[in-house]
């Protein structure tokens, strides 16, 4: 994943990064596809156009993860309660270093 370099000015290569990605840069992993943490399904909320996946994600700080997944097929591939690992679907993102 590449991230801009003027947001981690001093931090070593190979260090720890807070990473900032909105929730439609994030998808239900395939199988084979680099993963970006692991959860389980907390909650699934039909907005129409999407659903929004919460999932929890003992990797992500706050400990939960929101994705927008296209489509109403969120709900009956992603039931509460079901594993999911994380992929991103984009490939640059905004990284901090840790405050």
């Amino acid at each position: 994943m590449k991230v801009p370099s003027r947001t981690l000015q001093g931090a070593a290569s190979g260090s720890i990064v807070d990473l900032f990605v909105r929730p439609e840069e994030l998808r239900p992993a395939e199988h084979g596809a680099a993963v970006a943490a692991d959860g389980i399904v907390a909650a699934q909320s039909y907005q129409g156009g999407h659903v929004d996946l919460y999932v929890d994600a003992p990797a992500a700080l706050s400990g939960r993860v929101l994705l927008r997944v296209p489509r109403h097929e969120g709900m009956s591939l992603w039931r509460a309660g079901a594993r999911i690992s994380i992929a991103l679907a984009v490939d640059e993102a905004i990284a901090f270093r840790p405050a």
